[in-house]
């Protein structure tokens, strides 16, 4: 008796591990599962022929409240094919009204589906109108463990040797801008957890884990036994988690600064928002602006890599809170400041303010969210403007931090060195920062420049669509001399790019850092290149 299927739609980038786990279960259930990556801009009528081919029974979404207006489009498409169409994920989850009112689905999962997923499985068939299915927690939690990939899913872990994973779900905290609070917050079973990365290292050759859960570094001790099984599990074999992780500025201390480098993790990241005493209370942070600059001073202290995220354009943030940021990084110094916009988003405490205290226009419905067209260059740009928001102000003083960590001055002369020859930049779609690095070196002359190389193409970012350069492939014709990137000497991203380099182009060909944390002197690239001209012969 030939099998059902479920297809399973993710967009974003194509390391959901939210579909692995559904694939796995619903294999359990006897299902076959197709897991589909539509990356941003994919063509509809491509999109309609994997459908044809794959004749699933059962079409599954599962999309973000930024993905909601791609994940309409698909969904409207589907639904004129005959399949029935289910949606899932945070959007539905937070904001159901606006997806029963759309029409294009089903059914609508609000929450957990793995709990409900063989009642889902089992009655596909009578579903219709939009019917609203309430999730909830599986009563195993081992099940989350276990995930079932696409062979895309499978083919980009091995090329890059890395894989998300979270180790929790959820989070105890109140953030009034995040929506985590509001799932029910579970850490998974350190053994299980542990025996899962276990069988991807072997299976899938996956070296480095990246760990996205805010709360990973809450615990030192349970960070502490996860490091310890892995070790024991994989005694002979260089694993380990990735080079940045998260951390929360209230609870960073002496311990877990020295455990995070007992695991060779090279930077770490913090949520700060704002060094405004006034602006963390009305973001509920539970965070202070002494533990701010004490998460600082610990990374110094350490020789760990700080990286603070910084909002701009919150309801009620004025100059006074702005000042304070910015004295906050002059005095701290941090290595790496990303600066955001603030976005509401549907599930979250801010979004409801924004719409009590009018900061969206009148005509915005809070229950639809269709007036929200998302930037497709990224969170770090303005994605809607509220009312009684001074963005010029707010963009004055981003300009102002950007300013101090601009690189021109010290990019420049590194430039020089390499751009005499061919020369390649390598990274991963799958990390922002790639995409704009290649925007930066647009304002450079360079004279050499061969390209680009993506070690995951197609992923989150979709670089090839945003940046006017080329792609480069191994076999071009002209060989480079070096390839350059922008991660650090010292993390594991590098380690890993230089691993892909050698497998692909050979031994003889140098990496290059222009990071602006740990990077390659002038001098150093100076060396570099004249051993690379020696050894694989220079076509200039």
């Amino acid at each position: 008796m030939k099998k059902e299927k479920l297809m399973f739609c993710i967009f974003s980038e194509n390391r959901s591990m939210a579909a692995a786990m559904i694939a796995a279960l619903a294999q359990d259930y006897g299902w076959d599962v197709d897991i589909e990556f539509i990356a941003p801009q994919t063509d509809l009528s491509s999109i309609q022929e994997r459908i044809t081919v794959a004749k699933p029974d059962l079409f599954a979404l599962s999309f973000r409240s930024y993905e909601r207006q791609q994940a309409f489009e698909v969904a409207s498409l589907v639904k004129d094919m005959g399949v029935k169409t289910i949606a899932g994920g945070t959007h539905p989850t937070m904001l159901p009204e606006d997806v029963i009112q759309c029409g294009f689905f089903d059914a609508i999962v609000q929450g957990d589906a793995m709990g409900v997923l063989d009642q889902i499985l089992d009655g596909y068939k009578s579903f219709e109108n939009s019917k609203l299915i309430k999730g909830q927690r599986h009563h195993d939690k081992k099940v989350y463990l276990r995930q079932a990939f696409s062979d895309s899913q499978k083919s980009l872990m091995r090329s890059t040797h890395t894989v998300n994973m979270l180790t929790s779900i959820g989070c105890p905290f109140s953030c009034k801008y995040c929506g985590s609070s509001r799932l029910d917050y579970f850490m998974f079973p350190e053994q299980e957890l542990v025996n899962n990365m276990v069988e991807l290292a072997t299976n899938y050759d996956v070296k480095i884990f990246t760990f996205h859960d805010d709360l990973l570094c809450a615990n030192v001790r349970r960070l502490q036994r996860i490091s310890s099984l892995l070790e024991e599990k994989l005694p002979d074999q260089e694993v380990g988690f990735g080079r940045s992780i998260n951390a929360r500025a209230s609870n960073f201390n002496e311990d877990l600064a020295a455990e995070l480098i007992r695991l060779k993790i090279t930077d770490v990241s913090f949520g700060i928002e704002s060094a405004s005493t006034k602006l963390l209370k009305f973001l509920k942070k539970k965070q202070t602006q002494e533990h701010c600059y004490r998460a600082i001073e610990l990374c110094h202290k350490f020789g760990l890599y700080s990286r603070v995220n910084l909002m701009f354009g919150i309801p009620t943030q004025d100059q006074d809170d702005y000042e304070f940021s910015l004295q906050f990084i002059k005095d701290t110094q941090p290595d790496v400041a990303n600066l955001f916009y603030f976005t509401p988003y549907p599930g979250t405490d801010l979004y409801d303010y924004c719409f009590d205290n009018n900061y969206f226009p009148d005509s915005y419905d809070r229950n639809r969210f269709d007036w929200f067209k998302p930037n497709i260059d990224g969170i770090r740009h303005i994605q809607c403007r509220l009312n009684k928001v001074d963005y010029d102000m707010a963009n004055d003083y981003m300009n102002q931090i950007s300013n101090i960590y601009d690189s021109g001055d010290r990019l420049q002369p590194l430039l020089n060195e390499f751009d005499q020859y061919p020369w390649v930049l390598i990274g991963s779609s799958v990390q922002i920062y790639f995409s704009q690095i290649l925007k930066k070196l647009k304002k450079y002359r360079l004279k050499n420049f061969l390209g680009y190389f993506d070690i995951a193409p197609g992923a989150a970012y979709s670089v090839a669509n945003r940046v006017d350069d080329h792609e480069y492939y191994p076999d071009h014709d002209k060989p480079p001399v070096c390839f350059v990137t922008y991660c650090h000497t010292t993390g594991r991203d590098f380690q890993n790019f230089q691993s892909v380099i050698k497998e692909k182009f050979g031994n003889n060909v140098p990496l290059i850092s222009i990071s602006s944390m740990k990077r390659h002197t002038a001098e150093e690239i100076r060396h570099m290149i004249d051993f690379s001209r020696a050894k694989i012969g220079s076509q200039m």
